[in-house]
């Protein structure tokens, strides 16, 4: 590899190629590690990692460990599959009329056509009377025929536009009963959303057939009531050539578990519709069934088939033995199994803090598909072949998507407004795995590597109903998602924090179910017995972040010494909150030549200032020095370099201090000398430079009405002004730092 001012170039056997570095990286990552001229260079993919991390500017020092991201390499990001600009987070108001209960899905799936029929039977509980059934499915698949089962056949009318499909009932059914309906349907799936089913030619040119549906992609492929908060349990039956191994989520299974009454309508439907058979296949079929017993959201369906060879481990659980499954390319095998195997540990991690792994009865693994990025797919993990490097290279990427096992898979968001407990959640997970492997040092690395607020300019908490699925998947959710659970840990103190991690996951009217930030605030409260509202109000639902000045400054008097530490929140008001100060506790280390000490300050006013005794001057302040709170350090002036302290000259208090139209500077010198007054803001500009004054040893003033040298009256606020005193006997001059607070 060669590094330049504006390229990275690989070097393989066949050619150099080049990456162009700077913003936006238009190499798409997927086309350049299956490409002819790099399919064997596993180290390419990992360089290439690193090239996109430094392309949006990631601040942190490649020593401290792999470079990886999971805003960037889970496949959510801007550098993946273009999207379709459509939907929303909001159901069709019928859709709430009932509750889906459970999806029999049956597939026949053509890898080499890329077609797809479907049969797709939901049972439902009727909320309200209901006399239409609408389901969400793209106008690009064609439905041949919809109808109520169960235990008769009726057809019955319905429109499809709009990717959505309007069932008209042969009659009402009133509340609290139960309906089954059936769709049969066909097409060639496209992308929707992000992603959705699609057909992908391997390195080797075998054909992957692999689904993501995050957020609103399932309605591409199958219909479905498809929003986050109608969990379901699930079937999932496919038919492939007898090569493909295909795989889902739960629990490999003979065939699928129906009434009698459902099987009989739906044997009777696929026979009047002529649904795929054996003798219309031009291919040896071979069919698998998947079941989820377990309630799961629609954007958790997955589905990825290709020719794979499987790879078996156990693992010893607090609830009993685990076996881990992987499907991945046979030329990866090796590297596979050596990636593979830092799973045990991680999960005993997680169990450890998180509670048991809520799919113990089932499996868990990773299945290799060719699309680059990472999909926490309930106990069936959908894993891009480019993390296949043999090296623990993409560890940070395992971890994430196994902690969406217990952050998004067990409690999903109620919506997508409230996706941040799903991303920033796993986010801080690698954060804790990194703190697990490396200690304190490890985690400040990992947090400081993102804390760039530079693009954070909306609330965590999204708005609803926006179409580009990117703005729900921006990096801000990852990662000051993880920051606000950062700095909530710091808050409560880990025993309270982590106890609310695992009450999060083991409420039972939460497990398997939905719940938004005022639910995981209600968690934490009670762990934490107080109130947190005023924190989650301002790290979720504010545009801005914080914004500090500092100013500090050393004294002597009377043979003791001090240090005024000065702050300022400088922010721009928030268009909600209007100009709001943060409530922000932050450390501060300060330090003399031979001693130091950490206190804590908690800002919450837009300025603060604190004087704190020291045994000698202070030569050095440092804020926040175990990286715990998200803030951006506008500016830090220290005066202690340019502070001679002696005896020949001291400050006395300002008055009136706080002052209004005028206040008075005052010192006194023990010899004769000539002193110049400045006075500066809390960026350390200057404001005003105040007449020179001379005279005989004693004590001296001078007056200060609030203006500049422009004579423009200056905001409220507080300044600094110096006195420097140059004897007349040409000795060293003595300087002195005070403060003033000007209230108009």
């Amino acid at each position: 590899m060669k590094i330049h001012k504006d390229a990275v170039v690989f070097c393989t056997r066949d050619c150099d190629i080049v990456v162009q570095v700077p913003r936006p990286l238009k190499m798409h990552l997927g086309d350049f590690v299956t490409s002819r001229r790099v399919k064997a260079q596993r180290s390419a993919r990992r360089l290439l990692s690193v090239v996109f991390l430094l392309s949006c500017g990631a601040g942190a020092t490649l020593g401290a460990g792999p470079l990886v991201d999971s805003w960037l390499l889970e496949g959510k990001s801007a550098f993946g599959t273009a999207p379709t600009e459509k939907s929303t987070t909001s159901p069709d108001p019928l859709q709430m009329r009932y509750d889906a209960t459970h999806y029999d899905v049956e597939l026949w799936i053509d890898p080499d056509d890329q077609h797809l029929t479907g049969s797709v039977t939901l049972t439902m509980d009727v909320l309200v009377d209901l006399d239409t059934v609408v389901l969400d499915l793209v106008d690009g698949m064609t439905v041949l025929a919809a109808a109520v089962i169960d235990p008769y056949v009726q057809y019955t009318a319905f429109t499809h536009g709009n990717d959505r499909l309007a069932m008209t009932l042969p009659q009402t059914h009133i509340a609290g009963s139960s309906l089954t309906v059936t769709v049969i349907y066909q097409g060639y799936p496209e992308p929707y959303g992000l992603y959705g089913l699609q057909f992908v030619p391997r390195y080797d040119g075998a054909i992957v057939a692999a689904s993501l549906s995050e957020p609103w992609s399932a309605r591409s492929w199958w219909p479905c009531k498809d929003i986050p908060s109608d969990k379901a349990t699930f079937t999932m039956t496919v038919t492939m050539p007898e090569a493909y191994t295909v795989v889902s989520n739960g629990v490999a299974i003979a065939q699928p578990s129906r009434s009698p009454g459902i099987a009989a309508g739906l044997a009777r439907l696929h026979d009047d519709i002529g649904v795929p058979s054996e003798k219309d296949n031009s291919y040896v079929p071979k069919t698998t069934t998947w079941s989820q017993p377990l309630q799961m959201s629609t954007y958790h369906v997955s589905v990825a088939a290709s020719i794979y060879r499987e790879i078996v481990q156990t693992v010893d659980l607090m609830d009993g033995p685990l076996e881990l499954h992987h499907w991945v390319y046979p030329a990866h095998y090796n590297e596979a199994v050596e990636d593979f195997s830092v799973l045990p540990d991680m999960m005993a991690f997680a169990e450890d803090l998180f509670g048991p792994y809520p799919f113990l009865s089932q499996k868990y693994g990773m299945t290799v598909f060719d699309w680059d990025g990472a999909m926490e797919h309930p106990t069936a993990t959908t894993y891009s072949s480019i993390f296949i490097t043999g090296d623990h290279w993409f560890d940070t990427i395992i971890i994430h998507e196994l902690a969406h096992q217990w952050f998004g898979n067990l409690v999903s968001p109620t919506d997508w407004t409230h996706v941040w407990l799903n991303e920033g959640f796993a986010t801080y997970v690698e954060a804790l795995w990194a703190e697990h492997k490396g200690g304190r040092a490890a985690l400040k690395w990992f947090m400081q590597a993102r804390s760039n607020t530079t693009w954070w300019t909306e609330p965590v908490v999204r708005a609803p109903d926006q179409t580009s699925p990117w703005y729900y998947f921006s990096n801000m959710i990852y990662y000051k998602g993880a920051w606000v659970l950062h700095m909530l840990r710091r808050e409560m103190g880990d025993p309270a924090f982590f106890g609310a991690l695992m009450n999060w996951c083991d409420d039972p009217a939460l497990r398997f179910g939905n719940a938004d930030s005022d639910d995981f605030r209600a968690v934490c409260e009670n762990s934490y017995d107080g109130d947190l509202s005023w924190f989650f109000d301002q790290w979720l639902l504010r545009s801005t972040n914080p914004e500090i000045g500092v100013l500090w400054a050393p004294h002597q008097e009377m043979g003791a010494n001090s240090v005024t530490i000065d702050f300022a929140q400088l922010q721009e008001p928030d268009p909600v909150f209007g100009a709001a100060p943060y409530r922000l506790p932050i450390d501060v280390v300060i330090a003399t030549a031979d001693w130091d000490t950490t206190v804590t300050i908690v800002l919450n006013n837009f300025e603060t200032q604190v004087s704190i005794p020291t045994p000698a001057q202070v030569v050095s302040i440092t804020l926040d020095p175990d990286r715990w709170l998200l803030f951006d350090l506008v500016e830090m002036v220290g005066v202690a370099e340019q502070t001679t302290l002696s005896p020949q000259m001291s400050l006395r208090a300002a008055a009136p201090n706080p002052f209004h139209g005028r206040t008075s500077i005052r010192w006194e010198t023990s010899t004769p000398s000539r002193d110049e007054i400045t006075v500066y803001d809390l960026r350390g500009r200057l404001i005003r430079q105040l007449p020179t004054f001379s005279g005989a040893p004693g004590e001296r003033s001078v007056a200060w009405n609030g203006h500049d040298d422009d004579g423009r009256p200056c905001p409220s606020g507080t300044y600094f002004f110096t006195v420097i005193s140059r004897p007349d006997d040409g000795s060293l001059p003595a300087r002195a730092t005070g403060s003033l607070i000007l209230s108009r």
